[in-house]
């Protein structure tokens, strides 16, 4: 089947599929939200979503002159109400099961690739993944995201989304924007409800007792960056 995948609803049935496998495509549509919305609604509740895309310092990016769209390990947590700085975007629920990133061969040979995924076997390590993205990302450069999620449907959404596909409609980003424009003049908390969401819990207190040992993980790695970067490792010799 052929179809603009910039063109919704797409021609599927809601909760027909398995399984979706996202190679190399999302870089391409013109409407990232819209796009991962379609994909929510023609997935199965407990269906995997796959998506493999360049991860933005790829060096290659540029070369594709139909690229539209820049990603990092971090560009789907609105999809995730837990993690994400903006609920207002969509009611679609994604549950992330793994997130890898690539790097290009000479990092991986260095180890920087697995350093780069310690969060994956040992999710109290993410901040690894953090660092890098944040400070290191545009000196080791990486090839590709790999992405693998567990579509999440509450009981409401699903039943409602059993009609025909005509009624189906997914958000895109000026309907987002809307929304969030909506949002903006809504009551402030009650003091009450204040004080309950700024108590301290367990995983608070455990991270700042952890912030000293991340510190100095912090600054050996950033010491290596600069070494390679700036200590004249990576230069190549000159001639004479």
């Amino acid at each position: 089947m052929i179809h603009d995948l910039g063109t919704f609803p797409y021609p599927f049935a809601d909760n027909e599929f398995e399984e979706i496998i996202c190679r190399h495509v999302i870089e391409h549509v013109p409407d990232v939200l819209g796009f991962v919305n379609e994909l929510h609604h023609i997935t199965k509740p407990g269906g995997k979503l796959k998506i493999v895309t360049p991860h933005y310092s790829n060096p290659d990016w540029a070369t594709d002159p139909t690229h539209r769209n820049n990603f990092n390990s971090y560009s789907f947590t609105c999809f995730i109400p837990s993690r994400t700085p903006f609920p207002f975007y969509t009611t679609a629920e994604l549950k992330p099961l793994a997130t890898h990133v690539s790097l290009a061969n000479l990092w991986r040979a260095l180890g920087l690739e697995l350093m780069d995924n310690l969060d994956q076997r040992w999710p109290s390590m993410r901040f690894t993944r953090k660092y890098w993205e944040f400070y290191l990302s545009t000196i080791f450069r990486a090839k590709a995201l790999h992405f693998e999620f567990e579509v999440v449907k509450s009981r409401v959404s699903t039943e409602s989304g059993s009609g025909p596909k005509n009624l189906r409609r997914s958000t895109s980003l000026d309907e987002a924007l809307g929304l969030k424009f909506q949002l903006s003049y809504s009551e402030p908390p009650s003091f009450s409800e204040t004080l309950v969401a700024s108590e301290p819990n367990i995983r608070t207190i455990t991270f700042k007792l952890n912030a000293v040992k991340k510190g100095i993980v912090f600054a050996a790695l950033t010491l290596l960056a600069y070494t390679l970067r700036f200590g004249g490792i990576l230069e190549p010799p000159r001639s004479k």
